[in-house]
């Protein structure tokens, strides 16, 4: 919640008893974490958590598709020396029936001896530079750890067991080395030189985080109590019309995890009904909470949905519905967005018949009463965003859009959009669509789309199209977008819900906007 991220899947790796984890995936909302079963035995619940820490700053820092990348590109080049391998093989085990065949087959086997040596030597050089940037990453990952649970014991003490488990952090699947750059630590034996270990030394770790540490193993870890602090009560939109915000600030919050951010979050966790958080945290709680936040204000259509539920739906997620029903009226509004979010990581353990379901019945709650608000159409995309790769294996959307003039009429529709939802004016919408605009190359020729052109069907079918654009004209978009929002100095709770639907779309990872100075509540 706090880094705007999905909670990612955990998986144990039952037979590997060494201490070690990793993390992978293409992006941020679709990876997964590893762990091996020797960390789940014998590390203590702060210990783990510091090594999970660990692999989630891999994941929000994007060294994941860094790191496949990096074995692309060594697989790439051993072919090369794979295929002098092959030439050799065919020059030497050929037949030939003459001098010329002969002296060409000598020829064949000089060039596989060459492509072998090139191969073999950019393997090598290659496997060198994938060792430097892997270490580097290690020490960023782990500042992040510490940051991330507050507790520099957590992960300090996770490092010294492995320097004194017998096992250590040993990966014993054989194909370990070509993802060995992916690990928590060193999964293989201790290289000849320190050049070509993908990990820093253990004791060099241990010691940027605890620098009391003496290098001694055998001393057992103490385990860490993380000092949270007192937690004051949670503070935003609430009761308020909209909150102070530049653009600046909120764009550098994409991709990063603050402080500040963990303490909003958790605060926010903290003022939720306790039966709320307790379902997000169940496949059946999942939905009823996600039905519960459907159901519409008015007694009537409530009445034909909880009847539709009661005839068509699951019958263990309509009663636990009715359980939470008045706990999930009662939540401010501001908060389920974000709780939603929590429950769509727990949805995706559910079976696909389940999910068929679940995504039949949450369209009939949408259109029960004729119309779609913000909240509901940022949910319901949110949910087939999440959901709709893991059950009906879609693939991710390629690359189409590579500059941001292959797009400028999608961002026309998109910034019109946010300039009509911002304000009523006419000239404050000019206003703050010109500036944004000004933010892309090619924006003086946009143009203010009139209203009736500015639905939520003309965001979706632009935002789909954006999707497909390269990171960097994604973050070009994004700025200009957050530009038009905060053209006014401040955010409104619909305004930030629809950043989040943006950064969602565009896959920037963004933490819930954190109330700062309140603007006075707007008057009709």
């Amino acid at each position: 919640m706090a880094s705007g991220v999905q909670i990612p899947c955990v998986f144990i790796l039952d037979e590997e008893e060494g201490l070690n984890a990793f993390a992978a995936g293409f992006s941020p909302n679709e990876a997964v974490i590893g762990v091996t079963s020797g960390c789940v035995k014998t590390l203590t619940r702060d210990e783990l958590a510091g090594v999970i820490a660990h692999e989630f700053s891999h994941i929000l820092n994007g060294d994941m598709r860094l790191n496949i990348r990096l074995t692309g590109v060594l697989h790439g080049i051993l072919v090369i020396a794979l295929l002098g391998y092959t030439l050799i093989r065919s020059g030497i085990y050929s037949r030939s029936s003459g001098s010329r065949d002969g002296g060409g087959k000598i020829a064949i086997i000089f060039l596989g001896l060459f492509l072998m040596l090139i191969g073999y030597i950019g393997v090598f050089f290659a496997k060198l530079i994938k060792s430097a940037v892997s270490r580097q990453r290690e020490y960023l990952a782990d500042a992040a750890a510490v940051q991330f649970t507050r507790n520099p014991l957590g992960i300090a003490n996770a490092l010294k067991k492995i320097g004194g488990f017998i096992g250590g952090s040993r990966i014993q699947n054989a194909r370990a080395e070509e993802m060995s750059h992916f690990f928590f630590a060193n999964g293989m034996r201790s290289s000849f030189t320190y050049l070509m270990s993908t990990h820093p030394p253990l004791v060099e770790r241990i010691q940027r985080i605890d620098p009391s540490f003496d290098g001694d193993f055998t001393k057992a870890p103490k385990s860490g109590k993380p000092d949270t602090g007192g937690r004051a009560g949670i503070s935003g939109f609430a009761g308020e019309a909209s909150i102070r915000a530049n653009s600046e600030d909120i764009v550098s919050q994409v991709g990063t995890l603050s402080t500040e951010n963990l303490e909003y979050a958790s605060k926010l966790m903290d003022s939720l009904p306790q039966e709320l958080k307790d379902a997000t945290r169940t496949g059946v709680g999942s939905r009823a909470a996600i039905y519960a936040f459907l159901l519409s204000e008015d007694e009537k259509i409530r009445e034909i949905q909880i009847q539709y539920l009661a005839h068509y739906g699951d019958p263990e997620v309509y009663g636990k519905t009715i359980q939470i029903e008045k706990a999930a009226e009662n939540l401010s509004v501001e908060f389920r967005l974000p709780l939603s979010d929590v429950a769509i990581s727990a949805l995706r353990h559910i079976s696909e018949k389940q999910y068929h379901v679940f995504i039949k019945d949450v369209q009939y709650l949408v259109r029960a009463d004729g119309k779609i608000d913000l909240f509901e159409y940022a949910l319901h995309k949110m949910i087939f965003r999440h959901l709709k790769p893991v059950f009906e294996r879609t693939k991710p959307a390629p690359v189409k859009y590579n500059n941001i003039h292959s797009v400028l009429s999608h961002c026309e529709v998109l910034l019109s959009c946010l300039a009509h939802r911002g304000t009523d004016k006419e000239e404050e919408k000019n206003s703050a669509f010109r500036l944004a605009a000004g933010k892309i190359e090619g924006g003086d020729a946009l143009k203010l789309l009139e209203t009736k052109n500015c639905g939520l069907s003309a965001l979706d079918r632009s935002l789909g199209e954006l999707a497909s654009s390269a990171p960097k004209v994604k973050k070009k978009i994004f700025e200009s977008c957050v530009t038009c929002v905060v053209a006014d100095g401040w955010i409104t709770l619909k305004e930030s819900e629809v950043l989040r639907i943006i950064a969602d779309s565009l896959d920037c990872p963004l933490p819930p906007v954190m109330p700062g100075k309140f603007a006075p509540a707007a008057t009709a």
